[in-house]
């Protein structure tokens, strides 16, 4: 039997960060027992041409909806909706969660870190438990969900805030880059730095993920998983994970839970 033609049906997923706009492409249908089959992506520095050539290419076929998910500011929404977004053809959703919110002003949450869980959510196939989220990227976001509630977490700076930081801050350090399984005792400056960098940015990792799980907003949550991703989680999984729990890692974390909020409110309509 052919697919039907509401199975082939792309969506495209936009996650518009601090520097950078990643792209997902999914082909599937709403309320299809399958998960989505990933067909393509792409990513775009903030002000760099041929985006409208990029989106032409990752959505070849027959685009059903568009999400998108955005920490910038209006001015640069605007500036990435003139850029090509807004010349799709297809309404640009701007969709709720659907998460359950046990936080005071739900207003302020950053959407990728709402949808970063509404993904881990779906993954974890919405049932109960405690789910720790953790986004390595431009800022270290780490947050709980218990029992489908958005129970809040930490913001702190990501590995290239804390080294760009580093060198602003001192007239002889200089700029590092961070990368996987860097010593903690470091043999000269630049290794002192780097130490610094990635050895502290896994400390603070392992450390709100600990004291989340011991909080008592979290104390009833049975065996809790934990959801790793972000442009930067391979300086908390490599060589070995930074902490001693069951640890799924996922690359379009954000992306997927945008598309299961598109898909949940397409549903409702």
């Amino acid at each position: 039997m052919q697919p039907s033609s509401e199975a082939k049906r792309l969506w495209l997923t936009v996650d518009q960060g601090n520097s950078r706009t990643k792209f997902v492409v999914w082909q599937g249908s709403p309320g299809a027992s399958a998960k989505p089959a990933r067909m393509g992506g792409g990513e775009h520095a903030h002000g760099e041409q041929g985006l409208t050539e990029l989106l032409r290419g990752l959505c070849e076929g027959q685009l059903a909806g568009v999400g998108l998910s955005s920490v910038a500011s209006s001015q640069e929404q605007d500036a990435l909706m003139d850029a090509g977004l807004g010349g799709l053809g297809v309404e640009v959703q701007h969709p709720g969660s659907g998460l359950v919110m046990g936080i005071r002003h739900p207003e302020t949450l950053g959407a990728d870190r709402m949808f970063a869980a509404r993904g881990a959510l779906e993954l974890a196939g919405g049932s109960g438990g405690g789910l720790v989220v953790v986004d390595a990227g431009t800022a270290l976001t780490v947050d709980c969900v218990l029992d489908g509630v958005f129970l809040g977490g930490a913001i702190a700076p990501g590995p290239r805030l804390l080294a760009e930081a580093l060198e602003r801050g001192g007239a002889q350090l200089f700029a590092t880059d961070p990368k996987p399984g860097v010593r903690a005792l470091g043999r000269e400056s630049r290794g002192a730095l780097e130490a610094g960098v990635v050895v502290g940015f896994r400390g603070a990792a392992q450390g709100l993920v600990r004291g989340q799980l011991v909080d008592p907003a979290m104390a009833s949550a049975q065996a809790p998983r934990v959801f790793v991703t972000g442009g930067a989680r391979a300086l908390l999984l490599e060589p070995t994970p930074f902490i001693e729990l069951a640890i799924t890692e996922v690359a379009d974390l954000v992306h997927l839970g945008l598309l299961a909020a598109m898909w949940s409110e397409r549903e409702v309509r």
